[in-house]
């Protein structure tokens, strides 16, 4: 383990996209998290921040920008025994490499994000025979069997979860005189209905006149698209820091609410996990991994898939409704759905001891089970010792 000196395809500044090439880094982590995330191979990272290593990442960009020069090819110069890449592939690399993606559809950008294409996957079929090309590490299940669908059949897929650092644990107890606080927290995109906004607003409008109930929304998103949907006891903060949500949201909140239409692998999610609070969300995509219904949480049926189709991959005009932030509803499945989670949230509100539960659950998941920073780095030191090896 002294001598594996893996390049980490680590997404300076601050957790910000990078292009390499035609294809741009998507990943979850902040910085911070990240390195407890790779912990076990980070202090031997080869470009960690010395006075040399920064000269060598300023020469980098000076010899992309003059040259094009791809920058695999310049990292073939530098010591190391394996690349972790992020959301991209090193065709031409003779540096052994693993690369990590949360959906099929992170392959496709340059075949117009259709991973049906034909040319598509033939060219996946051709690089997972490459011999350098180690593993295809996916978040979740979902993803191993989105490949299966387009006819991709590989031992190379591995299959790893993401990590989160524990939080302070929530303590639930059945308090009459003070309100049960819900936290809904629909991420940086402007996706208030796609991330079940009229939903969760409704649902609660339902039942604040029964129960001593406060409901505080987050995210990214106008004021004026969201206020028609606010009742007395809701409110909108927009946009927050992380730090606001560690220090006080999380920790004050007693349930978290997920009606999500669109999402991969939600890192709301695992946040609230690592603050111990009861998630109620949708079977969408990776969530039924991850929430298991009155063990951790409840989860319910989601609305006929309309962001990926029935092989959970990106249907082609999803960006589009990406941009307009329209669910269209077939039917009654609108009011089912609000029927859902009223129920869903009517039963951890009254049940002080299932939210325990669910609690005591979900924090024990982050801090030792499969989505703790140990259970990660336990089965990458196993997946970079392969890669190493041949």
């Amino acid at each position: 383990m002294e001598h594996l000196r893996v390049y980490y395809d680590f997404p300076f500044p601050k957790g910000k996209g990078r292009e390499h090439g035609l294809f741009r880094n998507y990943f979850k982590y902040d910085p911070e998290e990240l390195q407890k995330a790779v912990a076990p191979i980070f202090r031997h990272h080869p470009l960690r921040l010395t006075p040399l290593n920064v000269a060598r990442k300023l020469h980098l960009k000076a010899v992309k920008r003059l040259s094009g020069m791809p920058y695999i090819l310049y990292l073939e110069k530098q010591p190391i025994d394996l690349m972790h890449l992020l959301g991209t592939f090193a065709y031409k690399s003779t540096v052994p490499w693993v690369s990590e993606i949360e959906s099929v559809d992170q392959y496709a950008g340059s075949f117009d994000f259709n991973p049906y294409e034909p040319s598509f996957v033939s060219a996946l079929r051709t690089l997972l025979e490459n011999r350098f090309f180690r593993h295809l590490i996916v978040n979740c299940r979902v993803v191993a069997k989105s490949f299966s669908a387009i006819g991709i059949q590989s031992d190379k897929i591995t299959i790893l979860y993401p990590a989160i650092s524990p939080g302070t644990k929530k303590t639930h107890v059945n308090r009459k005189s003070k309100p049960i606080k819900l936290l809904f927290n629909f991420g940086t995109h402007p996706l208030f209905f796609f991330k079940g906004g009229r939903e969760i607003t409704e649902a609660f409008s339902r039942l604040r006149t029964d129960y001593n109930i406060r409901l505080t929304i987050i995210g990214k998103d106008s004021i004026d698209k969201i206020k028609p949907f606010l009742t007395p006891g809701a409110e909108y903060l927009g946009f927050v820091s992380k730090e606001e949500l560690y220090s006080y949201l999380y920790p004050e909140s007693d349930i978290f609410v997920h009606p999500t239409h669109m999402d991969a692998f939600p890192y709301s999610v695992l946040e609230a996990m690592s603050f111990g609070l009861p998630v109620i969300t949708t079977s969408h995509y990776a969530l039924p991994e991850v929430i298991l219904d009155r063990v951790n949480g409840i989860i319910y049926d989601d609305i006929e898939t309309v962001w990926y189709d029935r092989n959970y991959i990106g249907r082609p005009n999803y960006r589009s409704w990406m941009d307009n932030d329209a669910v269209t509803y077939v039917s009654d499945e609108y009011r089912t759905q609000v029927d859902r989670l009223t129920s869903a949230l009517r039963a951890l509100i009254e049940d002080s001891e299932l939210r325990e539960e669910c609690s005591a659950n979900n924090y024990q998941t982050v801090l030792k089970g499969t989505l703790s920073i140990s259970a990660r780095n336990s089965r990458l030191l196993e997946i970079y010792n392969d890669t190493a090896r041949m």
